[in-house]
């Protein structure tokens, strides 16, 4: 029985999902994250769903807000490699992304982000990694660094370092 229940939930995941990615694939044009403002498109984190949608419509999927996936809720940039978690309120940049970024950090390594932003404001450790947090006027910059070193992504949150809570 409760194999059959867990399957049941395997398969309504799979199907919620599949629908959520299939609204729509248009590229997006002219990206800009600005690191300063902790803005996409002059977009904030805390911007409501339908607000984000409208403003950037060519995302390629969503989840609903207070979901236990996808860390609460989000809209999803899988060909443009960033993601707008609204559940909490913040946006994701990964190493695919290709739009312009106010400081491109994407890559550099942990020695070249300190001489620019000195000591984080706290520390923590990834699954496989190293995440810098620094304090900024909207919230929290999120440097979070491979193995090798190198930012492999970065987060605007607009809640501060302190009550950052990492996905899992």
């Amino acid at each position: 029985m409760k194999k059959n229940i867990v399957l049941l939930a395997i398969a309504a995941i799979i199907v919620l999902v599949n629908d959520g990615f299939a609204q729509t694939k248009k590229p997006c044009k002219n990206l800009f994250a600005d690191l300063e403002k902790g803005t996409m498109n002059k977009v904030s984190p805390s911007t409501s769903m339908e607000k984000v949608k409208k403003k950037l419509p060519c995302f390629t999927g969503d989840s609903e807000e207070g979901s236990v996936f996808n860390c609460g809720g989000g809209i999803f940039y899988l060909n443009d490699d960033f993601f707008f978690y609204t559940g909490r309120d913040y946006i994701e940049i990964r190493s695919g992304y290709k739009g312009g970024i106010s400081d491109d950090v994407l890559g550099k390594d942990v020695s070249t982000i300190k001489s620019k932003y000195g000591e984080p404001d706290k520390q923590l450790k990834g699954d496989d990694g190293t995440i810098f947090l620094y304090k900024k006027k909207y919230g929290t910059l999120r440097l979070y660094f491979s193995e090798d070193g190198r930012v492999k992504e970065i987060g605007m949150h607009a809640v501060n370092p302190k009550d950052i809570k990492l996905c899992e």
